[in-house]
């Protein structure tokens, strides 16, 4: 790429950046996410994945590069220069609004609005920040604005040059699944060859799986293969139980802490240690938040003492839960923790409650494939035995927890009962079903 300079990527090697682009990495506002972890609390399971939404961004914006170019390679050749360097651009700063810990406050125990969809972020970040009077003064201010807004949009008629940072199979993702199986240390990857498969149609980023009007078998191969990928990282990574254990913890402190009267707004400009710094500092005279830090910090994990799974819940089971536990209606977790808590005769911040949202979709299998000479559709309108498989699979990963302070591991039969007496269904993990609980463990 002439007039750019590369940076040594762990994962994608030499990565060209432009004049800007390395400015922009130099602006406080990008260097601050060196400090947050890509993974959160997976590092609590994974030593190894301390790797930085930092790195994250220099790759997502490598992979659009090879995006575009791949679209260039397959005849777009009339993608102007200005769309090339806006999506380069838009894709490097795409997780500038991260916060510390920023999914586990946020999509997990539902603290502070999403990164994504609180458009006040992006003003701090851009439009009153170092980083957006640089794209002002390179006039690409608006643009980029416009991409970042657009890219969680369900819309589906985006157009491509949003598509192509984050949406089904994107340059967020493709960075993402090899750097996240790189620094948690599973040996899986895919093949570049995807790379062949982008077309626009309509000015819509689709993958196209057939030649000369016959469906490539082989295509579809490199496809399925991204979408396991994705699944066994949801399955071993991202869902680990003690991983969400831990962001329970801590997510359950923070809520205390904004109980206290924490101010949310320095969460812009703090990294993942120094936001534990901070509540240490001012929070832990507080004996809800002492205990659950002091937990935290040296990893003794609450223990998993009560498990819903799919099992012996209904769709309409699931959702009911979901909404009560994980959109927390009408403060219905909060209450229901305390009421356990009080039951069981043990301190209110020992038992945290997780649900999961009330769908789990493996969004990626809406990524639109040409499988033959009519227009593109979802991979999952397609009705392939292989992909509904891993669509139900990933469904199947859904699991409501309550967590309780394995200091009260000898109580954790009692509280599995009251668990089922308010819940209402048995308790799926058999070992608490068995009192085998000597041989539990996070």
């Amino acid at each position: 790429m002439r007039g750019s300079k590369t940076v040594r990527d762990a994962v994608h090697g030499d990565v060209p950046l432009t004049k800007l682009e390395l400015k922009l990495l130099d602006t406080g506002s990008m260097q601050r996410l060196r400090g947050i972890r890509q993974l959160g609390t997976s590092h609590l399971v994974y030593p190894s994945a301390q790797h930085s939404r930092f790195e994250h961004s220099i790759g997502t914006c490598y992979m659009v590069k090879c995006l575009v170019q791949a679209l260039k390679n397959n005849g777009y050749t009339t993608i102007s220069p200005e769309d090339e360097n806006a999506v380069s651009v838009a894709a490097l700063l795409h997780d500038i609004t991260h916060i510390p810990f920023g999914h586990t406050l946020e999509d997990e125990r539902r603290i502070f609005a999403r990164h994504d969809a609180d458009s006040k972020r992006l003003e701090y970040f851009l439009e009153h920040g170092e980083a957006g009077d640089l794209l002002a003064s390179e006039n690409m201010l608006e643009r980029v604005l416009e991409l970042l807004k657009e890219k969680h949009d369900s819309d589906k008629n985006l157009n491509w040059t949003s598509q192509v940072i984050s949406h089904t199979i994107c340059a967020d993702l493709l960075d993402y699944l090899r750097r996240d199986s790189r620094f948690c240390g599973l040996n899986i990857d895919y093949d570049n060859r995807i790379f062949r498969y982008f077309n626009l149609e309509n000015d819509t980023l689709i993958l196209n799986l057939q030649k000369d009007g016959l469906f490539r078998h082989d295509a579809f191969s490199e496809v399925i293969h991204l979408l396991r990928i994705r699944y066994f990282l949801t399955e071993r990574v991202y869902y680990h139980h003690a991983k969400i254990a831990a962001g329970a913890m801590l997510s359950r402190a923070v809520e205390r802490c904004v109980e206290l009267g924490f101010d949310s707004s320095v969460l812009f400009e703090l990294s993942d240690e120094a936001l534990l710094f901070l509540l240490k500092e001012k929070f832990m005279h507080d004996s809800i938040v002492n205990r659950l830090l002091s937990c935290y910090l040296r990893r003794s994990l609450y223990k998993r003492c009560y498990v819903l799974t799919d099992h012996h819940l209904t769709t309409a089971q699931q959702q009911k839960l979901s909404r009560a536990y994980h959109l927390n209606t009408n403060n219905q977790r909060s209450k229901t923790e305390k009421r356990i808590a009080r039951e069981a005769g043990i301190p209110v911040e020992s038992v945290i409650i997780y649900a999961p949202p009330p769908k789990m979709n493996l969004k990626e299998a809406n990524v639109l494939v040409k499988v033959d000479d009519r227009k593109a559709r979802p991979l999952g309108d397609w009705q392939n035995q292989e992909v509904l498989s891993l669509q139900e699979k990933y469904g199947k990963l859904w699991k409501l927890y309550v967590f309780v302070d394995s200091e009260y591991m000898q109580r954790f039969k009692v509280i599995s009962d009251i668990c089922t007496q308010i819940l209402r269904q048995d308790n799926d993990l058999p070992m608490i079903q068995k009192g085998q609980m000597s041989l539990f463990s996070s």
